[in-house]
């Protein structure tokens, strides 16, 4: 994909922190764009499956090379990938 990667370090201690990034991460997804995930800590399934458009191919390829789910991610768990 084309474009541009931002990272940014912020402080926990921000007030309405998670509701800044969500607004965020809604601005993001509108202008096609999405998060990182070897960056991600924090980003809502419904926002990576809202984003990565090409899914569910990843997924049928990931039933075939993994079908008992052996490999997993707390990661994967969170944003729901398996």
């Amino acid at each position: 994909m084309k474009g541009w990667t931002l990272a940014a370090d912020i402080p926990l201690s921000l007030p309405n922190l998670e509701e800044t990034l969500q607004k965020i991460d809604n601005k993001v997804a509108e202008a096609g764009g999405r998060l990182y995930l070897a960056k991600d800590s924090r980003q809502s399934a419904s926002m990576f499956h809202r984003t990565y458009s090409e899914l569910d191919q990843w997924q049928v390829m990931q039933k075939s090379m993994d079908p008992k789910k052996v490999f997993y991610s707390d990661l994967a768990r969170r944003i729901q990938l398996i």
